[in-house]
């Protein structure tokens, strides 16, 4: 048998890659057909405020030529840590962003090989994570909404019944911190409702922009126009105060949505902006042609949300182990 070497990426490397992606995540759920376009742009090209991609992150198992497992890692600067964290103790913290293996070459030490080279590379940081959120910049939608490569409307992700993925976690310390569930909706399913915010809240609707909650109405952040999202907003004395923002999987089929984000400031809560705010994007939805929408919620950490859902139709479809 040819033996394993486990290398960095190099451009040379972007078709056997392609290669080794269809043939591991063909199936998976809203798994993208991967060509050497996608790539590049989704990670290759990536550089943004979570992350830049840095092609010694990126270990290859390689066999006469052909890829059959890889391990991308990261590192968020403690800066970086200090802003999304609260608590953070200080430090850099290492994350994996994916690893996986071809099912037909798992058990053979593959996984561990690059497992063991992607923790020696992140050996410096005072904290190390397999980063299964949003969060992650080259398979997660933190920065924009688009559609992920494959798993949930968030990004990539392992399902809670995957008890061998798991098992592998385990073995290097990694537990889940979460369980998220993708909820479904066949929007014809519904008889439409009238979305009504309750006075003195009014209700508006934008194209392609980030809202900032508790942030003035003109203070919106223009995304590109390849996001195609929808927001609903929640404004009150010119502040927006709560948001439901939508983008439609076009790569995926024409008539399918997701949910990106739902927001609503503390203090307006449990006034009825949620289901309005939902209303109103379930029929703008409808509206653009939309037969499917899907969410991912974390049910115990946002048992409202999960709550509100399923009232409005949605059902659990699959069940997440967030790392």
């Amino acid at each position: 048998m040819t033996a394993t070497q486990i290398v960095a990426y190099h451009d040379r490397l972007s078709a056997p890659i392609v290669q080794f992606w269809n043939q591991t995540f063909g199936e998976a759920r809203n798994a993208l057909p991967m060509t050497g376009q996608l790539f590049r742009q989704r990670i290759v090209e990536v550089d943004n405020f979570l992350g830049r991609f840095e092609p010694d992150d990126l270990l290859l198992a390689v066999e006469d030529r052909a890829v059959v497992g890889l391990a991308h890692v990261g590192v968020r600067s403690e800066a970086l840590c200090s802003l999304m964290f609260s608590d953070w103790p200080g430090g850099d913290q290492g994350y994996v962003a994916l690893i996986v293996v071809r099912p037909d070459r798992r058990g053979g030490g593959i996984g561990t090989a690059l497992m063991d080279a992607a923790l020696e590379r992140l050996r410096p940081c005072a904290q190390t994570v397999v980063d299964g959120q949003c969060f992650n910049p080259f398979y997660g939608n933190c920065a924009a909404p688009f559609t992920p490569l494959w798993g949930t409307s968030e990004g990539i992700s392992v399902e809670r019944d995957d008890a061998d993925t798991r098992r592998f976690f385990s073995r290097f310390g990694f537990e889940p911190r979460f369980e998220a569930v993708t909820l479904q909706l066949r929007l014809g399913d519904r008889a439409p409702a009238q979305a009504t915010l309750p006075e003195p809240y009014a209700l508006q609707l934008d194209n392609n922009h980030q809202p900032i909650l508790g942030a003035p109405l003109d203070e919106l952040m223009p995304l590109p126009e390849c996001n195609r999202c929808t927001s609903a907003l929640a404004v009150y004395e010119s502040t927006i105060v709560g948001y439901i923002t939508t983008y439609p999987l076009w790569e995926l089929a024409a008539d399918r949505q997701a949910i990106y984000q739902m927001e609503i400031l503390q203090k307006h809560r449990d006034k009825g902006l949620g289901r309005a705010l939902l209303e109103g994007a379930l029929e703008s939805m409808a509206a653009a042609g939309g037969a499917h929408c899907e969410v991912l919620t974390l049910p115990e950490e946002s048992p409202g949300a999960y709550a509100l859902y399923h009232k409005m139709g949605f059902t659990d479809t699959v069940r997440w182990a967030i790392y």
